[in-house]
């Protein structure tokens, strides 16, 4: 049937949850080019998915932080801060700060599925 679930598939899930919200919405922004729709989709789902994506990282960071120091969640919980500074600050040009939420999506998505089939092999 498969293996145990272990406390790491909960921060690993927690970041691949946070990674699909951002590649979504990020994706979303970078296609959507009618500004009422944009603002109808930003207050109805952006903001609520945003808010949970935001606890979940909180969440996976906390648990890499105190909880357990696995390098792939070190690698992660990084990301996670650098994603979070680009969108807090916006550096760089508008293209780069359009395509981050999609780079990390992309990124934290392959880094966690990495990890759910690698656990699954050694079983």
């Amino acid at each position: 049937m498969g293996r145990p679930l272990t406390s790491d598939d909960g921060a690993f899930g927690c970041f691949l949850i946070a990674g699909v919200i951002s590649l979504v919405l990020g994706a979303v922004n970078i296609t959507v080019s009618d500004p009422n729709t944009l603002a109808a989709l930003g207050f109805f789902i952006a903001i609520p998915l945003t808010m949970l994506a935001l606890l979940l990282m909180a969440l996976a960071l906390l648990y890499t932080i105190f909880v357990h120091h696995h390098k792939l969640l070190m690698l992660l919980s990084a990301i996670t801060l650098l994603f979070l500074i680009e969108m807090a600050g916006e550096y760089g040009p508008a293209f780069f700060y359009n395509a981050t939420p999609v780079i990390y999506g992309v990124a934290t998505i392959a880094l966690s599925l990495f990890w759910f089939v690698r656990a699954s092999n050694t079983t």
